[in-house]
């Protein structure tokens, strides 16, 4: 995130605060149930397929535009992630395999049918 005055970079909001979601950063939230929980899963669980794949990289400033929080209990896990940078940070316990470019198709298409892209 870029301050528009000075052009520099600031931090962006922190996702958690005391363990828990930052709700006061959100602009917007669905809770995934039954058919649509499963797809989800089924996408961030799959065995990375596309090792040869050749990863583009830019200077760009990594702007999460989305996040996924798993909430059981009194713990929060997150993923949170950026479909322009293709860049996506986890909390250390979130289990993620290596996101290959169908990773990044399938993830987006979902977005998509559940309505989430702008």
């Amino acid at each position: 995130m870029v301050d528009k005055e000075t052009g520099k970079e600031v931090p962006f909001p922190p996702l958690l605060v005391n363990g828990r979601p930052n709700y006061s950063i959100w602009q917007e939230s669905k809770v995934l149930k039954d058919t649509s929980l499963k797809k989800l899963t089924r996408i961030l669980s799959r065995p990375y397929k596309n090792k040869s794949r050749v990863v583009e990289t830019c200077n760009c400033i990594f702007t999460p535009s989305h996040a996924i929080f798993v909430i059981k209990g009194n713990k929060t896990s997150f993923l949170n992630f950026g479909f322009m940078s293709d860049k996506l940070e986890a909390s250390n316990d979130f289990p993620l395999e290596e996101f290959d470019g169908q990773r990044w198709n399938e993830l987006y298409d979902f977005s998509e049918q559940q309505g989430l892209l702008d």
